[in-house]
């Protein structure tokens, strides 16, 4: 998708204060998470209800190059 961002690896474990956030469980299979995904259109829209927690694989077939501007 050529996003580039910097990538940061933290070299100890930092516990979540007030001047940080904690987005380390926001996405994990183990937690179900209140993030709402903005629909987009879909291969069976006409059949079928927009499925969301798919994989970034369905949004890039779906929507190709316009992925980029859903994802930022």
């Amino acid at each position: 998708m050529k996003i580039d961002r910097p990538i940061n690896l933290s070299t100890e474990y930092i516990d979540a204060t007030e001047n940080y956030i904690d987005l380390r469980q926001t996405i994990s299979p183990k937690v179900i998470s209140s993030f709402e995904p903005k629909p987009y259109l879909q291969i069976f829209a006409g059949k079928f209800p927009f499925q969301s927690n798919l994989s970034v694989l369905d949004l890039l077939f779906n929507q190709g190059t316009q992925s980029i501007s859903y994802i930022l």
